[in-house]
């Protein structure tokens, strides 16, 4: 799980950034983290590509509107 901005989406849109999770399943899950704080639906995107568990999640430096995820297959 990672919690940042890093460009991924706007400020105005999420301003209090975004949560990323990964799951057992190979789907990664993006939340609004000021949807939370104001306990509304906070899901954004799910995506679902690998069929290995995501072990971890970064934000990419250099092409800020990637994350990279480490799967298990």
């Amino acid at each position: 799980m990672i919690w940042g901005s890093n460009g991924i989406t706007g400020e105005k849109e999420h301003p209090s950034g975004i949560i990323v999770g990964g799951c057992d399943n190979g789907v990664m899950e993006v939340y609004d983290a000021s949807k939370i704080l104001k306990n509304e639906s906070p899901l954004v995107l799910t995506k679902s590509k690998h069929v290995g568990a995501v072990r971890a999640l970064d934000f990419n430096p250099f092409r800020v509107r990637l994350l990279s995820p480490k799967y298990i297959t």
